[in-house]
């Protein structure tokens, strides 16, 4: 449960309390505005949890799966209107819960895919902190190049996946579990009218990137391509 047996080191979630006063006054109805949502959110998991403890046996890898819908989403009722569009596929938390299609899967199959994904964890860690590089580098630009990065990450999205070895309908499977992302690239082009370049690729290499989300990265890319727009 500790992270660190320092008292000092829980002191970070005091942030908001020792932001200055300006700092505050700003913040205070940003998260005002969407205390329902944020309540009901918690609410849901705590339910989700309780329920948990009740059952025979307990899948804990269920609960961290679900843990990340949770802190993946809360963030996204704080996000401009047509970001939150571009962003969002679904308004309801139970449409997002295909992301935990591997903490589903019977046991059978998960034997199956562990190997799988484990054979190229190396390699695909490689690639998705090149792809995270590029995007905090494309994010430093004085000028949003976003018919580039919605090209380079459709290409990515194929590459992570096909990098894998076909047994057993994984890619298939893969496919199915990562489609949230490369949907939002299609959003992108889609309702921002992007025209997307038809031929694109990374560098090699680029330097370490400040945040390790894809989601975050590319919502704080189309925050400042909306903003150059204007």
């Amino acid at each position: 449960m500790l992270e660190s047996p320092t008292i000092q080191f829980y002191e970070k979630v005091n942030l908001f309390c020792k932001l200055p006063d300006d700092k505050m006054l700003k913040y205070t109805p940003i998260i005002n505005a969407k205390l329902v949502e944020t309540k009901k959110l918690r609410d849901r998991f705590l339910g989700y949890l309780n329920d948990a403890t009740k059952q025979s046996r307990i899948n804990m890898g269920e609960i961290v799966c679900f843990w990340d819908i949770i802190t993946g989403l809360k963030w996204a009722g704080y996000l401009k209107p047509k970001v939150r569009e571009v962003m969002l596929e679904s308004p309801t938390i139970q449409f997002y819960e295909k992301v935990n299609l591997f903490c589903k899967l019977p046991e059978d199959k998960m034997l199956k895919y562990t190997p799988i994904i484990n054979a190229k964890l190396a390699d695909t860690k490689k690639l998705r902190d090149r792809y995270l590089g590029y995007l905090n580098d494309a994010l430093n630009q004085t000028r949003i190049n976003m018919g580039e990065i919605v090209c380079v990450g459709r290409d990515f999205w194929a590459k992570v996946i096909d990098m894998h070895d076909d047994l057993d309908g994984f890619r298939e499977f893969s496919h199915r579990r990562v489609d949230l992302y490369p949907a939002v690239l299609n959003r992108t082009e889609h309702v921002l009218g992007v025209k997307v370049d038809t031929k694109c690729e990374m560098k090699e290499s680029y330097p370490e990137a400040t945040y390790k989300s894809f989601t975050v990265l590319i919502a704080k890319l189309l925050t400042k391509y909306l903003e150059s727009a204007l």
